[in-house]
């Protein structure tokens, strides 16, 4: 048995090892095995097949309601994307039938894609945006002299040969509507962009028919419609052919025969809606030529198209023959830039509008109108529930179909950019039947205002006045590309929001509604089409009843609505190693002012916290007192972070223990925000200069006063520990086998 007494220390030394080594293997297998089970699946799963739907919930090959005729979602043919616009085929259905609907194009989201794909001069194959706002399209002029065959002979041409002018459709008989424009390239760039206001399109403000600059911008150029004004009447104006190879009297002639107004004698472009333009697929074709033309029954031009049809003539040898015939091959060629008066076609496609989320912000104190534009705004503004008295309030509203409408009322496509008067947003609620509504309502405490009190109050709780406001108070601001509106308010000007009237904090509800009628959808006001009545052909509401509310995209009694929850409170800044904010009252003798003990040192940090906006703008002032044996004033200019810290840098070596001084926290507009006392100390004293820096909670966990987060032991890993107490064991076990030799 003594022979077996040596081979126990070596065994036990293995079973140790082993021990150790699986104490330490284990998590890295438990990790391996843990990410085996999760990849696994990742391999072997095969995605579903799609059912994403467009926004509109419209199901495939269905047609989105408008007005005047009906149309049928059907996929163009591929002989429809060149330089022809071709609109869909029409029974010239009488005045009442044709009032009932019309539809823009809506394609099957999960059928092939068979829009129109860009040619020629268009920057993009589709342009998107919620319908009612405004929609902005580039075309490119030098794009007509691209191809090996461009003979620019019928085009005033502008430098390098590019034409220095096009003819655009804008819609088709499928879609209701139609508008043909000229368009000049005054400024001699060779392109022009275009920004349609698909609100006002197809409307009138008055007897006349709209005026163009409430529908179309583009700067530095020229646009004329045949709907909104006139076109061209000189060797400029295009021509309308009929069916039968002769030429229209009219444009109106030109709609009436494609079945989109009743009579050219009665009735005019303005007259081809009952409503705004709807959600859907809309063409647009540009050339050169200035010739629309309606092809006859049994037409040969591509698609093999119905009577009724039309097309843009894609320029002089349309009618080689001179007998009115068509050509085909010049209508419909598929390389644009073989024609020079071809500059291609694309679509306008318009979304649904809605609202999405109700959102509040804070930005610096300022005037409500401070900001250049609204990307400078967006930049100095910072989401959050509570605004500190004297700054600005910032409500966001991602709301879409609103923006077109506003510039009508303002007048001035340049608002989107610049911001728009709040006395338009007023105006666009008190236009009852557009079903817009936007308010500020107080949860608790007094309130200012009252139902009737000014335009646009509705509500006894109601709070915020835009009518008559000056716009340093209140400013309205639109990002239309992402669809977001912003009401500004300076809460320094506004007493509604000062919280000193309700203990240092007041709750309020900011709500943006489109509105809509249980059964009647939104049509014009045609009651009074014989009297001069401004806006006449633009207002309208339930029915056409311009006093019942319905957003005019919205399906009979789909209400859409957010709201969000705010407070304004007090202002407060607190110094750090101070246990408590302050507000600057305190008096520099006051003993009860804040203290801040500090060793003289060449750089010392004074820092502290805020609710005053992020990117605020303030000074740290330190003055000695008359303790101290050095006089001195220093200044440090900060901003506020938008965790709400701040922070300073101080040279006081100079100073002498037992001196003090006082530190301010103040802006160039206020008296000191807050005030404290800085006491010099020496080494043997504790001080603050480094207390625990002031931030946002970082979601740590501690024990029991240890300062050590969850899951450590002090001194030593969780492993290492195994490993010692193993060690131990094994040390006392050989000591024993010794023993016993």
């Amino acid at each position: 048995m003594t022979r077996d007494t040596p081979v126990r220390p070596i065994l036990l030394a293995a079973l140790c090892c082993a021990v150790v080594c699986s104490v330490a293997l284990a998590p890295a297998a438990a990790a391996a095995t843990s990410a085996s089970t999760v990849t696994a699946p990742a391999t072997t799963a095969t995605a579903p097949p799609s059912t994403a739907t467009a926004s509109s919930d419209i199901a495939p090959s269905t047609t989105a309601t408008v007005s005047s005729v009906a149309a049928t979602a059907t996929p163009e043919s591929e002989g429809d994307r060149n330089a022809t616009l071709e609109v869909g085929p029409d029974a010239t259905p009488d005045a009442e039938a044709r009032n009932e609907t019309s539809t823009g194009r809506i394609d099957d989201p999960n059928a092939t894609d068979d829009r129109v794909e860009q040619v020629g001069g268009w920057s993009e194959a589709t342009y998107e945006d919620p319908a009612g706002d405004v929609v902005t399209l580039t075309l490119d002029l030098s794009a007509a002299t691209e191809g090996d065959d461009a003979d620019a002979t019928d085009a005033t041409t502008g430098p390098a040969g590019t034409p220095d002018h096009a003819y655009v459709q804008i819609g088709s008989a499928d879609a209701g509507f139609i508008d043909v424009l000229y368009l000049a390239d005054a400024n001699d760039d060779g392109e022009i962009t275009l920004s349609i206001n698909t609100r006002t399109l197809g409307t009138s403000d008055s007897i006349s028919a709209t005026n163009t600059d409430l529908v179309y911008h583009a700067p530095g150029d020229e646009v004329r419609s045949a709907v909104h004004g006139r076109l061209p009447r000189d060797d400029r104006a295009p021509t309308f052919v009929g069916p039968d190879g002769e030429e229209l009297s009219s444009f109106d002639a030109y709609l009436a025969e494609l079945g989109l107004i009743g009579s050219a004698d009665a009735e005019r472009g303005i007259d081809q809606l009952d409503r705004p333009l709807q959600p859907g697929t809309y063409s647009v074709a540009a050339g050169t030529g200035g010739e629309f033309r309606i092809l006859e029954s049994g037409s040969t031009a591509p698609g093999e198209t119905a009577p009724g049809l039309s097309a843009m003539a894609a320029g002089t040898d349309a009618d080689a023959a001179g007998d009115g015939s068509t050509d085909a091959a010049a209508q419909t060629s598929t390389d644009a830039a073989a024609d020079p008066a071809t500059l291609g076609r694309s679509t306008v496609e318009l979304t649904r509008p809605g609202i999405d989320d109700v959102t509040v912000h804070t930005a610096p104190a300022a005037e409500a109108n401070a900001a250049a534009n609204h990307t400078a705004l967006e930049t100095a503004m910072t989401e959050r529930d509570t605004v500190a008295a004297g700054d600005r309030l910032v409500i966001a509203a991602e709301a879409t179909g609103i923006y077109g409408h506003l510039v009508a009322i303002e007048g001035d496509f340049e608002s989107l950019e610049t911001g728009f008067a709040p006395s338009t947003l007023v105006e666009l609620e008190t236009r009852t039947g557009e079903g817009v509504r936007f308010a500020v309502e107080a949860r608790d405490g007094p309130v200012v205002q009252g139902p009737g009190s000014s335009a646009g109050i509705d509500s006894p709780t109601e709070v915020l006045g835009l009518s008559g406001v000056d716009p340093e108070t209140v400013a309205l601001y639109t990002d239309e590309e992402s669809g977001e509106l912003f009401v500004v308010v300076d809460t320094r000007d506004l007493r509604a929001f000062d919280p000193d009237a309700v203990d240092g904090e007041r709750n309020f509800a900011a709500t943006m509604t489109y509105e809509t009628d249980p059964e009647e959808p939104f049509l014009f006001d045609r009651e009074d089409r014989h009297i001069q009545t401004f806006d006449r052909g633009l207002l309208g509401g339930a029915g056409g009843d311009p006093n019942q509310p319905a957003f005019p995209y919205l399906d009979p009694g789909a209400n859409e609505s957010d709201t969000t929850d705010f407070a304004t409170a007090s202002r407060f800044v607190r110094f750090e190693g101070t246990e408590r904010a302050n507000d600057g009252s305190t008096s520099s003798t006051d003993e009860a002012t804040p203290r801040i003990r500090l060793m003289a040192d060449d750089s010392v940090r004074i820092a502290g916290e805020t609710n005053l906006a992020p990117g605020t703008e303030a000074t740290i002032r330190v003055a000695s007192r008359e303790t101290a044996g050095l006089s001195y004033i220093q200044l440090s200019s900060t901003t506020v972070d938008r965790d709400g810290t701040f922070a300073g840098s101080f040279d006081l070596s100079d100073a002498s223990v037992g001196d003090t001084a006082r530190v301010t926290f103040e802006r160039e507009e206020d008296t000191p925000l807050a005030t404290a006392t800085i006491e010099i100390v020496g080494s043997e004293t504790p001080t603050d200069a480094d207390p625990e820096p002031i931030s946002p909670y970082d979601g740590s966990v501690t024990t029991d006063g240890t300062g050590l987060t969850d899951g450590e032991t002090p001194g030593f890993g969780f492993i290492v520990a195994i490993v010692a107490l193993i060690a131990a064991t094994f040390a006392v076990l050989i000591g024993t086998a010794r023993s016993g030799e």
